[in-house]
């Protein structure tokens, strides 16, 4: 037996389903993002030795930083999209965007800091 997608959109242009995943998927993005801030910080020590754009470690850690923030901000938002059945906020909006953006931003710039550290 199948079942019937609903056609109404109680949470203005989302259903349900898609306000789920919406916070599923920023919850995971939370985890990585302090899992990746835990190992960061947990390994600082042994980058002492590489001297060479040292700026790119700090810059990765507030990315990460930005992005726990921002998703966790999300986070709550989706929370009163469900619980209220209302549109989503632009602040929520926001919340996502910034949240993948210092993700991005965290990732690349400790790339950046390994690669130049390798080569150099």
């Amino acid at each position: 037996m199948s079942k019937k997608i609903p056609t109404k959109k109680p949470y203005g242009l989302w259903n349900q389903e898609q306000v789920k995943l919406i916070f599923e998927h920023t919850k995971h993005l939370s985890t990585v993002a302090t899992g990746s801030l835990v190992i960061l910080v947990t390994f600082m020590e042994k980058f002492k030795d590489f001297q060479k754009w040292r700026i790119m470690l700090v810059i990765s850690l507030v990315g990460f930083a930005i992005s726990l923030c921002a998703s966790l901000f999300a986070q709550f938002g989706t929370i009163d999209i469900m619980e209220e059945e209302q549109k989503p906020s632009v602040p929520t909006g926001i919340g996502f965007a910034t949240s993948y953006i210092g993700f991005s931003v965290g990732i690349l710039c400790l790339l950046m800091f390994a690669v130049i550290n390798m080569v150099y």
